[in-house]
């Protein structure tokens, strides 16, 4: 028998008093806490990646760094108002740097 026939049939033979309430309370409790561990799995801590620096080579140094974030917002900007000449010349000269 399943694990939830067997709980219900405890339910069933229960007496009519506190003590019964009290045990039918703790069974339903474990039909509940059963099923959500059956169906949702818990994740541990470790399963995450530490992201790599981007700066591990030489070259690659801060006026590096800031111009690919400068970049990367001129990008954003060039794509949220792609009509902006100003914004596409700027996109440009520091696609070239």
């Amino acid at each position: 028998m399943t694990y939830f026939v067997i709980l219900t049939l405890k339910l069933l033979n229960l007496k009519n008093n506190e003590e019964g309430v009290s045990h039918a309370l703790k069974a339903i409790n474990e039909i509940f806490l059963n099923a959500k561990n059956k169906s949702l799995k818990e994740k541990n801590g470790n399963c995450c990646r530490r992201r790599v620096p981007v700066n591990n080579k030489r070259w690659f140094d801060k006026e590096c760094n800031g111009g690919r974030i400068t970049l990367r917002k001129l990008s954003n900007q060039k794509h949220r108002k792609p009509n902006n000449e100003e914004i596409r010349k700027e996109y440009h000269d520091s696609l070239k740097r």
